[in-house]
């Protein structure tokens, strides 16, 4: 585990936070109080400008434009202490270069940009500072961009132009590239994609993907293209010869981002995980992604939508009202997520302080459920929350926890048993 210290953010998204009004305030309440420090949150183009502009489109006070929504969602995630990340997306029918497709005019997009960036820009009262900025969702997906014969050059264009305008705006902004989606019907195969995209420069501080794994968190993607978390690695080598060969044009080490990842749970999809080896999951895959350089790790969803949606990854199921919600333990594992594997005559031990803070834990570790727990080791937390060790300890008995010292906060037991992989949709 030689991995230097680092920032490691986890985020959420969920259309409760990108619908706004009471509540997505409850909602980001949540989101906080879930350990993440960054929340996702969807900036609809085709919302915020539904008719074309008249005069200079760049400018943030257009009549044209309508940001109440985004403007409240902003300022009540930056007031919970949220580090908002928005993501453009979805144009609207006027600037979209043919009605047959989904390929937006590179040139509007720029200008939409342009405005939305200034009106985040820290100089337009009372709006607050957004500093990071995702250029589209999953351009890969037939949903979202098409023709896909020609995605890679169209999104390649588009990300260009979007980066020169919020960089235009704030050379300091942080624009994210990518959120590729996997290797789905009507998708093109991610990493086939990322290798395309990056043949010619491109204009990006961030590259993002969505690891959606068919199995437990170490499984790789069953087609070479495709991708899940254990594929990590190889979209790491891909960003890193891009950019000795200088085709990525950024003022920064380029990062790599999860802007989407989860399992569904059975309930309420019977065909998902339980929850207990959901929550299990989940401390893995964050272990996964910060061993393997992730900067930010954002869970989708907050709570389970409702059926017929095929998304049931929340971490609280879904109430008669977002008030009456019940928590998974999941929610738990992603607040502080903590790994024990046995290796040979010690056991590795990783985890993360909920909301990533400097901190002392006590690992402990009880022989059988229902024993009592004993003190294994004191750690210290580093300056971002994380803590790891090898313990000297090879049992493969039991369960470890790790426990906040002056605090009530503590892991979900996670067994130093191993769980064998199976293959599995993580939507159920």
């Amino acid at each position: 585990m030689a991995v230097p210290a680092a920032p490691f953010h986890t985020a959420l998204v969920d259309p409760v936070i990108d619908a706004g009004g009471a509540d997505a305030g409850e909602a980001l309440r949540r989101v906080r109080a879930a350990g993440a420090t960054y929340v996702r949150v969807d900036l609809y183009w085709e919302a915020t400008a539904p008719v074309r502009p008249a005069g200079d489109a760049t400018d943030p006070d257009n009549p044209a434009y309508r940001w109440q929504r985004v403007d409240g969602i902003v300022r009540d995630a930056v007031a919970r202490g949220l580090t908002p990340v928005l993501m453009i997306a979805v144009a609207p029918t006027w600037a979209r270069q043919s009605a047959k497709y989904l390929r937006p005019d590179v040139g509007a997009l720029a200008a939409f940009a342009t405005a939305a960036a200034r009106r985040f820009s820290g100089s337009h009262a009372p709006q607050p500072r957004v500093r990071h900025w995702i250029v589209w969702n999953e351009p890969n997906f037939v949903a979202f961009l098409t023709p896909q014969d020609s995605a890679v050059d169209t999104y390649r264009s588009m990300l260009n132009a979007t980066a020169d305008a919020i960089h235009g705006v704030r050379r300091d902004n942080v624009v994210v590239a990518g959120a590729l989606a996997p290797g789905v019907q009507g998708a093109l195969l991610p990493l086939d994609f990322a290798r395309r995209l990056l043949e010619a420069r491109v204009s990006f501080d961030a590259f993002a993907v969505h690891p959606y794994t068919w199995g437990g968190p170490t499984r790789k993607a069953e087609h070479r293209g495709d991708l899940a978390l254990g594929d990590l690695p190889a979209v790491r080598t891909l960003l890193a010869e891009a950019e000795r060969a200088g085709r990525i044009v950024s003022s920064r080490p380029v990062e790599l981002w999860v802007t989407e990842f989860s399992y569904d749970t059975n309930p309420p999809d019977p065909n998902g995980l339980s929850p207990a080896l959901q929550a299990r999951w989940a401390s893995q895959a964050l272990f996964q992604m910060w061993r393997n350089g992730v900067r930010v790790a954002t869970w989708f969803l907050l709570r389970d939508l409702a059926p017929p949606s095929p998304f049931q990854s929340g971490l609280y199921l879904a109430g008669p009202s977002v008030a009456r919600d019940v928590p998974k333990p999941t929610l738990r594992a992603f607040r502080f997520p903590f790994v024990a594997f046995p290796t040979g005559a010690r056991t590795q031990v990783w985890g993360r302080v909920p909301g990533g803070v400097t901190a002392t834990v006590r690992i402990e570790r009880r022989a059988r459920p229902g024993a009592t727990w004993r003190l294994v080791r004191t750690l210290r937390a580093d300056r971002y929350g994380i803590f790891r060790a090898l313990l000297p300890d090879s049992s493969a008995k039991g369960a470890m926890r790790a426990r906040l010292v002056g605090g009530a906060d503590v892991s979900v037991p996670f067994g130093l048993a191993p769980v064998p992989d199976h293959e599995v949709s993580p939507f159920g």
